[in-house]
């Protein structure tokens, strides 16, 4: 037979599953089950009806039985093998040695007596029963098996084994002394019971939880019997405590418990969550303290787990268009901080504009807020810085042996801003052979070629002159370079004839709005000429004079001025030839002419002043 299963038949007389009346017989099982079945009538009819009928499960005769893989369970019989019973077998010898079983379960068969086989056969029997199956462990219902050895018995003929429980009190105090009794027999109730702290004791249970039935005291025979050794283990009722968390705005784990009872505790916890965050871990302590991973089962009382965050930190990624970044400039920046500014990019030759969220277009960038997040592209926005000073190169002629008055001014230099802008107004500086010049100094040089340099940044100081009267701000340090040339002739210059120097009056666009003035005299002469003060102009040259040799090459000199709202009083116009050496009277109209433009000039700047103090206000 395999894999099969035989359950629930009922026989009038013997082998309520399997009867096997031929003595030849050698019956194999193979994975099968023979459950619930009965022998001499239903079991529960009175005296089991035929009360001489055997084998609740399998009946037979002089064949053999080999039972492998195989389960025999809850079957009866009113006399011999609840499990398997015989007929014809002369004595147990010979029925022990008709069965043989392999990895077999004999489970809950029951009998009503058994002959033939005394108290010392049940015991051998048992025992060849648990050393043929080696590894497998039986439970006394299955080691007294297969020919209805679950019975209770008594008188027996040899002494019965002894079995020992003892007691784990799962932290409890006092633990109780083990108990060693007869196979069978129950144990007693250990006194006194056992305490421990924050837990209340329920009793003493099986490893599987099944409470523990203890024998009456001063009747072993009572209570649940012991078949083997055992451990029966203190049952606690603990106390809870409760567990808070602080989470620092941040949202729990939904598995993290709400509370612990004492002896068991909490093996871990779950990690919370929040947006940008890091979870660093749980604390005992809003700030330091000790980092908590479990609470042990011998902690008490109520628990505040606090949460610990670090901000996340993004990158900083920055798009130069050939520039270079300021230094200072982070390239990481962390949540809920920000960056508050960013330094200037620099490029050679530009302006920085600002930072940008997009390479072209989008929005100018000053700083990151504290509640941005993700990797932040900075564009570098430059434009074409035209800040310079024009400046011309001269050429002179003097006679041999004699110099020529040099002033900055013949080069006619002017200061452009970042725009390309003229600036009015601004002061600049000469630089020959070292030597610093403004535009009121002069020099007497002799023949030769000279380097010039101009730069709107006093050398002498290196101090930037304070242009806000003018209504600018401040420019970078510029340079431009030039020359002068001065050529010698022979003294045949004089023959020739004197050239004019003209002195023009003109408006930022070159209108004229004065009549221009020329200078006459011989050659060799000094001319010094001073802007005049123009009704609803006002001067915007770098210098307010000029001096001038007269040669035999026209000369042409430009005060340029810009319109006002206020009306200045205009100087006369000037003209005619220029006195000689000596000449008293014209020299007194000329100094007097001098005085005047003086006085003119201080008022001027007395009103610029006050306007330059209005706007600051």
């Amino acid at each position: 037979m395999e894999n099969c299963l035989i359950q629930g038949n009922t026989s009038s007389t013997d082998g309520g599953g399997i009867a096997m009346e031929d003595a030849h017989v050698d019956l194999v099982i193979r994975n099968s089950i023979i459950d619930n079945n009965s022998a001499g009538g239903y079991p529960h009819s009175a005296n089991y009806r035929v009360t001489t009928s055997g084998g609740g499960g399998i009946s037979f005769d002089l064949g053999t039985i080999t039972i492998s893989d195989s389960s025999i369970t809850n079957n009866s019989a009113p006399v011999n093998g609840g499990g398997i019973g015989y007929r014809n077998h002369a004595n147990q010898a010979s029925l022990l040695a008709a069965v043989k079983t392999t990895n077999t379960i004999f489970l809950g068969n029951t009998a009503k007596t058994l002959t033939a086989i005394s108290e010392t056969d049940k015991i051998t029997h048992a025992d060849k029963i648990n050393k043929s199956e080696v590894g497998k462990t039986y439970s006394q219902n299955q080691a007294y098996a297969y020919n209805n050895f679950d019975i209770q018995y008594s008188g027996t003929n040899v002494p019965l084994p002894k079995v020992t429980v003892t007691f784990d009190t799962k932290g409890g105090t006092p633990v109780p002394n083990s108990q060693t009794v007869d196979y069978g027999q129950g144990v007693y109730l250990p006194t006194p019971e056992p305490t421990r702290p924050f837990s209340q004791f329920l009793g003493w249970v099986t490893a599987n939880g099944d409470i523990w039935s203890f024998a009456t005291a001063g009747n072993p025979n009572t209570g649940a019997p012991v078949r083997s050794d055992m451990t029966l283990y203190a049952r606690w009722q603990s106390d809870e405590f409760k567990i808070d968390y602080d989470l620092d705005n941040g949202t729990n784990d939904i598995n993290n418990p709400t509370s612990y009872v004492y002896g068991v505790g909490v093996t871990s916890f779950a990690d919370p969550v929040r947006d940008n965050y890091q979870f660093l871990g749980w604390f005992d302590a809003p700030s330091g303290g000790n980092l908590i991973t479990s609470i042990s089962d011998t902690d008490d009382g109520d628990k505040i787990l606090y949460a610990n965050w670090k901000a996340n930190d993004f990158v900083i990624n920055y798009s130069l268009d050939g520039g270079s970044n300021h230094a200072t400039n982070p390239t990481t920046y962390t949540y809920g901080i920000g960056v508050t500014s960013f330094g200037d990019a620099s490029k050679t030759g530009y302006k920085f504009l600002g930072w940008y969220d997009a390479e072209s277009g989008g929005n100018a960038v000053t700083n990151i807020t504290d509640t941005a997040t993700g990797t932040q592209t900075l564009y570098a926005r430059f434009e074409k810085d035209l800040t310079r000073i024009d400046v011309k190169p001269i050429e002179k002629r003097i006679i041999k042996g004699s110099t020529y008055s040099w002033q900055h001014t013949h080069h006619e230099p002017v200061l452009y801003d970042e725009n390309g802008v003229a600036v009015d107004g601004a002061k600049l500086w000469a630089i020959i052979d070292g030597k610093v010049y403004d535009e009121n100094s002069f020099e007497e040089l002799p023949e030769g070629v000279y380097d010039v340099t101009f730069t709107n940044v006093n050398p002498l100081t290196k101090a930037m002159p304070f242009k806000s009267l003018l209504g600018r701000a401040l420019i970078k340090e510029v340079t431009a370079q030039t020359t002068a040339t001065i050529i010698a002739e022979d003294a045949t210059i004089e023959t020739k004839d004197p050239a004019p120097i003209t002195v023009r009056y003109v408006e930022q666009n070159g209108k004229e709005i004065k009549t221009a003035t020329v200078y006459t005299g011989k050659n060799g002469d000094v001319i010094s000429s001073a802007a005049p003060m123009i009704d609803g102009y006002e001067l915007i040259s770098l210098s307010d004079k000029i001096n001038a040799v007269i040669t035999d090459q026209a000369q042409t000199f430009t005060f340029v001025y810009k319109p006002v709202n206020s009306v200045q009083q205009a100087l006369p116009t000037t003209g005619g030839t220029l006195p000689r050496t000596g000449e008293m009277e014209n020299g007194w109209h000329l100094m007097v002419g001098f005085l005047l433009v003086a006085l003119l000039s201080f008022l001027s700047w007395i009103k610029i002043g006050k306007r330059f103090i209005r706007k600051q206000g």
